[in-house]
């Protein structure tokens, strides 16, 4: 009821094909959050952002970080809209072994 400008998220698929998920270790020195240590992963948000740019937000010294839990409604999508095509695929593969 609070929501206005609702609408649908078009090409999610092509988004979240864009976006590379990466394996990294932070800077523990360096690093100006309470970082864990050892191997992590996640996104590069300086990408995300060219692709997703309302997934990213940045804090007063600039340092960017990703909204990790916004990214669901974009999964959803993606699922759906492939889900699609694997449903028309499925359909054409059996109109080809009806023929």
């Amino acid at each position: 009821r609070y929501k206005t400008d609702v609408n649908n998220i078009e090409g999610a698929l092509n988004t979240v094909k864009s976006i590379q998920g990466v394996t990294f270790s932070w800077d523990l020195e360096d690093s100006p959050y309470d970082s864990v240590e050892g191997k992590q992963i996640g996104l590069i948000a300086q990408q995300v952002e060219a692709f997703a740019p309302e997934l990213v937000t940045a804090d007063s010294a600039g340092y960017k970080s990703i909204s990790y839990d916004r990214l669901t409604p974009l999964m959803i999508e993606a699922i759906k809209e492939q889900q699609q095509l694997i449903e028309e695929l499925r359909s054409d593969v059996e109109d080809l072994k009806n023929q």
